[in-house]
């Protein structure tokens, strides 16, 4: 599922630098995140209803906020790009790419979306967010070091480590911790 979402940031990058090159990062919201807006209708709505991922958006970080491109991502694997300029109140191009992916994981990254995002009720986050990691099997075992400093947010830090037995933590300092929710989500094997 990462490499799909990092496949999906990639194209949206690439073709915003070479389609728009004098939009620079700091012309855009939060240094041109990544946002997945699956507002209140959710995943699965657009999945079943308008047969694609609800839109993934990057937008100008102006007065008005809006669009610098939008992707749909098909449930064929197509994504249909929209590039904007003049702010966002001008379609420069319609851009279509294939991406290289089966309708298995495709299915498998529409339940994970609508698991990790539409279940929870975050709407419209941030790309970057911590609610789309994969269960890596590999990692059986979390043990923090002495003299580690945990973050002040550690929202969904472990949040999806779904094969891990241990996470011990005693050794870290936590003092400045202020936010833990979801902190050991879906760790269903602890």
């Amino acid at each position: 599922m990462n490499r799909i979402l990092s496949d999906i940031v990639s194209v949206i990058k690439d073709e915003l630098s070479k389609n728009l090159p004098d939009v620079k990062q700091s012309d855009l919201e939060n240094d041109g995140a990544v946002f997945y807006m699956n507002g209140k209708n959710g995943t699965e709505y657009d999945w079943f209803v308008n047969e694609h991922l609800p839109s993934f958006m990057v937008f100008y970080d102006n007065e008005e906020k809006l669009g610098a491109a939008k992707a749909n991502v098909y449930d064929s694997g197509d994504i249909m790009l929209y590039l904007y300029d003049d702010g966002g109140r001008h379609l420069v191009k319609e851009i279509p790419v294939a991406l290289d992916i089966n309708d298995e994981d495709l299915l498998a990254l529409a339940v994970v979306l609508r698991n990790n995002a539409d279940e929870k009720m975050i709407w419209d986050a941030v790309g970057k967010a911590k609610f789309w990691k994969v269960p890596d099997k590999k990692v059986t075992a979390v043990y923090a070091k002495a003299g580690t400093v945990l973050p002040e947010d550690c929202s969904y830090l472990f949040g999806n480590f779904a094969y891990t037995e241990t996470i011990d933590l005693s050794q870290a300092d936590s003092s400045n911790v202020t936010d833990m929710r979801y902190m050991f989500d879906d760790c269903y094997a602890l």
